[in-house]
């Protein structure tokens, strides 16, 4: 007799998709600690873009995380919105002076 549960599919599902690499495994470890640490974090496009916001002297400020398809191995890319100064910041509104994103990876 079939029950209930196998016929309304509530048994265990099975998937046909492979098992998450190495990779992929590390690469949620970092979106999920994003998220963890960080309590504004907006997912545009998920495993793909981010964006985290805070205000700074009345002024919001937005950072906006791309990961390229190697993340965790290749760093991220962020850039500011508005437009501002500062030493880790470059002319296009990069952050590329800090020491945390450029340890992801090496050259």
């Amino acid at each position: 007799m079939t029950s209930m549960f196998n016929l309304f599919g509530r048994s265990k599902p099975q998937s046909n998709l492979p098992a998450p690499t190495a990779l992929q495994q590390q690469r949620h470890k970092q979106i999920e600690t994003l998220k963890t640490f960080n309590q504004n974090v907006c997912e545009l496009r998920r495993d793909v873009e981010y964006r985290v916001t805070c205000s700074i002297n009345n002024v919001t400020i937005s950072l906006n995380i791309q990961l390229p398809p190697e993340f965790p191995k290749d760093r991220p890319i962020v850039v500011v919105s508005p437009p501002l100064r500062h030493p880790w910041v470059n002319e296009q509104m990069v952050v590329t002076g800090c020491p945390g994103i450029n340890s992801v990876s090496q050259p």
